[in-house]
């Protein structure tokens, strides 16, 4: 009799042991996002930020940041954007530290019509025509590391034979190197989709596209570029994940709340940012850069995978690193 109580209470606390680390493994974490304050990113987190969507597995703190990469490379952060190019070289310098998810902006709008978001630049009467004439002109880039950078000086070897020794390029941040375009005082600008300054000079009727970058990716590799990825520390997610799954799921319904509420959405970005209006904001989700939450396999790592072999090519990394220790499955 004794046995048999003492092999009851020994299961009970066997059930036991298992309930509390079944409820442990359960519990809700908070996850801390910092990614880009550019009007796509604003409004496909928007409904996370406010309350909208939930989760019972993870709260989402998320920090609109234009120091998203340095703030991930520092380790403040459990999940955020970081630039491909970026991304590798936090691989190659610290191993393991953190995974890609999946992507977070991407080249391409939700129309077919591609219009670009990488886009060299001049002004309309400066002479400048075709590639070939920014030989001896002074080039401005916003970031020299950065992917666009990386996209435009590998693909201009590659189509032009032009190496990035023979450039004169110039470090400004993005809206600088627009108004400097506009003032003249710069002959021609390589422009990005920060503060939506490649899709304002689209539209600019002083201004000219002389070449496509985003087209010239695309006639190359065959997908249209992933600027930015979404990453997790891999500790976090080996640890927390059903929580990282919850959250990228999160990410995905606040994308469609985004997209099925753009007026409204649209109105409070303007309001808070003082920039823009809700046609052009639709211009650029369709047109030319937005938010995707793609896997990262088939052509979208390709895509990936040639990015970080441009930056290899430029000497911004030692070598190319083993696809299998860079991307999640989830």
């Amino acid at each position: 009799m004794k046995k048999k109580i003492f092999l009851t209470l020994m299961a009970l606390i066997t059930l036991a042991t298992c309930f509390t680390a079944c409820s442990k493994n359960k519990e809700k974490v908070t996850i801390d996002i910092a990614v880009a304050p550019g009007s796509s990113s604003w409004i496909s987190t928007y409904a996370i930020r406010e309350g909208i969507i939930t989760s019972d597995l993870c709260d989402l703190e998320i920090t609109l940041t234009p120091n998203f990469g340095s703030l991930m490379m520092s380790g403040q952060y459990t999940m955020g954007a970081m630039q491909c190019a970026a991304f590798a070289l936090e691989e190659e310098t610290n191993p393991g530290t953190y995974k890609a998810l999946c992507t977070f902006i991407t080249g391409k709008g939700s129309e077919e019509e591609e219009r670009g978001v990488c886009l060299l630049c001049t002004k309309k009467g400066s002479g400048i025509t075709k590639v070939e004439d920014i030989l001896d002109k002074t080039i401005g880039v916003s970031d020299l590391t950065g992917t666009t950078t990386t996209m435009f000086l590998g693909l201009l070897k590659k189509n032009y034979g032009i190496s990035e020794n023979q450039l004169n390029l110039v470090d400004k941040s993005s809206t600088v190197l627009l108004e400097m375009l506009r003032a003249g005082e710069l002959e021609v600008a390589l422009l990005d989709g920060s503060n939506t300054v490649a899709q304002q000079a689209y539209y600019d009727e002083n201004l000219e596209v002389i070449w496509n970058i985003d087209h010239a990716f695309y006639d190359a590799y065959g997908v249209w570029h992933s600027p930015t990825l979404l990453l997790v520390k891999t500790d976090f997610y080996n640890e927390h994940k059903d929580a990282v799954k919850a959250a990228y799921n999160m990410l995905l319904e606040s994308e469609k709340y985004g997209d099925e509420n753009i007026d409204t959405i649209g109105a409070e970005f303007i309001k808070a940012q003082g920039i823009g209006n809700v046609e052009f904001l639709k211009t650029i989700q369709k047109y030319h850069s937005r938010t995707s939450y793609d896997k990262i396999e088939g052509k979208t790592k390709d895509g990936v995978m040639a990015i970080i072999q441009l930056a290899v090519d430029r000497g911004l990394l030692k070598g190319m690193p083993n696809e299998k220790n860079l991307f999640i499955n989830i």
